[in-house]
């Protein structure tokens, strides 16, 4: 009978059949067995074959052994059954649990164990008040004062103003024109002053980080009290709102190129540190939305009371949100005014002026009563606190912390799949999950050998 030998090597597990053997006769010894049979042959010198096809038992054996008997080369085979049931094998539709060229990369991969040693990977993000001036934000002023329509709110109007516009405001409190827009022409400026302390008006000063071209407003004329400043500003009310919005691209894990389970928990965790707003804890799960980061954030423009919603995806139009936090993006402002001790004065003038305080008011005071009043020391009124602008001056960032895996051997172990499919889709190694190898003329043990290197790992060549 003809037998074909080979002189490769191959894995056990392999469905390889090997090409261009050497063909010649060859004596079966009996008794002989299909699946290990035992085959003579004759030849001045040892052979160097190892594999071996024997086409009336339409199979290829593993040759074992040569044993040197009576002059006679005597080749022990054992069948190879994955190499000569290959076609039928590559029928075959099981699940898949394992392969080197179909998987799924969103599956996670306990296979390779996480290594120690934690890397870290810090992004910057450009906030919109990050680094920004005082002269680049908007000064909000709250006063009690005459003025109607847009930016009034009871009897507080709120207006909008830069750095210019504040100064002017403030430079009228201090100024002789406040004297003149009062229009009393019965009291002279230093005892005006000394009794009217228009700064009394200002309720609050709040400085927030949006530019003053960004507040959608009404353009109007500063009132105090009963006194017009002349300076233009713009009302506001409680119902305009600045946003402030910014995004960025996390990084992947280092290795997330063996599989975006790597971009999740408990193998990357994400923090986004953003002042005022405190730590925030990124949800890895949402990083299957996209990797972008996406932060909205309203301000309320009149008391810098802010609120930002955390969210990822790819664009703002897919964003998820995950989470909401506020803070203070507004900065309080001390304002000041000298205001003499109008009290203590007029008390020294009324025991030395004959006709008191009704003289003062009806002009008779002469130059040693102004004198008094100018030369008493002035004590100084301030109005609120000044705040921190500490906020401005740190970037947001989101730290990442990646844990590494064992190295990766893809050919030899493959990736998870999970799912049904036709072994003939498939090469290089696999490892099925369920197999039945109900093959016509298939004998019980080479059934039970190629199932259990199907859901053992095997080799798809």
């Amino acid at each position: 009978m003809e037998c074909t030998f080979y002189n490769i090597g191959k894995k056990r597990n392999s469905t390889l059949q090997p090409e261009q053997g050497t063909t010649v006769q060859v004596q079966l010894k009996a008794p002989c067995s299909i699946t290990e049979p035992i085959i003579t042959i004759t030849t001045a010198t040892a052979p160097v074959f190892t594999y071996a096809y024997i086409p009336s038992f339409r199979r290829y054996y593993f040759i074992r052994e040569w044993t040197y008997r009576n002059a006679i080369w005597e080749a022990s085979l054992t069948v190879d059954v994955l190499a000569s049931f290959k076609n039928l094998i590559r029928g075959l539709t099981c699940y898949i649990d394992r392969s080197a060229s179909n998987y799924d990369g969103s599956i996670i991969d306990t296979l390779y164990p996480a290594k120690t040693g934690t890397t870290f990977q810090v992004t910057p993000l450009s906030a919109p008040w990050t680094a920004l001036t005082i002269s680049g934000g908007t000064f909000i002023l709250g006063v009690v004062g005459l003025d109607t329509g847009v930016g009034r709110l009871g009897a507080i109007s709120y207006y909008a103003l830069d750095t210019a516009g504040l100064d002017a405001v403030l430079s009228f409190l201090f100024s002789n024109d406040i004297w003149q827009a009062s229009g009393i022409e019965e009291i002279g400026e230093g005892l005006y002053k000394a009794i009217f302390n228009p700064f009394q008006y200002i309720v609050s000063c709040v400085w927030v980080p949006v530019a003053r071209s960004a507040i959608s407003t009404t353009q109007k004329t500063v009132r105090l009290g009963y006194w017009n400043t002349g300076v233009e500003a713009y009302g506001v009310t409680l119902y305009t709102l600045g946003t402030l919005n910014f995004n960025a691209t996390l990084p992947a894990h280092p290795q997330a190129s063996r599989g975006s389970y790597l971009n999740f928990a408990p193998y990357t965790q994400r923090t986004l540190y953003c002042p005022p707003f405190g730590s925030i804890p990124i949800d890895s799960d949402f990083y299957a939305r996209g990797n972008v980061l996406q932060c909205i954030t309203h301000i309320d423009i009149i008391t810098g009371q802010a609120t930002m919603r955390v969210g990822m995806g790819a664009n703002t139009s897919e964003v998820v949100y995950f989470t909401e936090r506020t803070g203070m993006l507004g900065v309080p402002i001390q304002l000041a005014q000298m205001l003499s001790d109008y009290s203590h004065t007029i008390s020294t003038l009324q025991s030395g002026i004959s006709g008191g305080v009704a003289g003062l008011v009806s002009g008779a005071i002469g130059a040693t009563a102004m004198s008094a009043i100018e030369a008493k020391s002035p004590k100084i009124t301030s109005q609120g606190a000044n705040g921190s602008l500490i906020s401005f001056t740190m970037p947001p960032t989101v730290v990442s912390e990646f844990s590494p895996i064992a190295d990766e051997d893809l050919a030899d172990y493959g990736r998870p799949c999970m799912k049904k499919l036709m072994l003939a889709n498939l090469t290089g190694y696999i490892k099925c999950a369920e197999a039945h190898a109900d093959f016509p003329g298939l004998l019980d043990g080479e059934r039970e050998a190629i199932e259990n290197f199907l859901t053992g790992g095997f080799y798809m060549e």
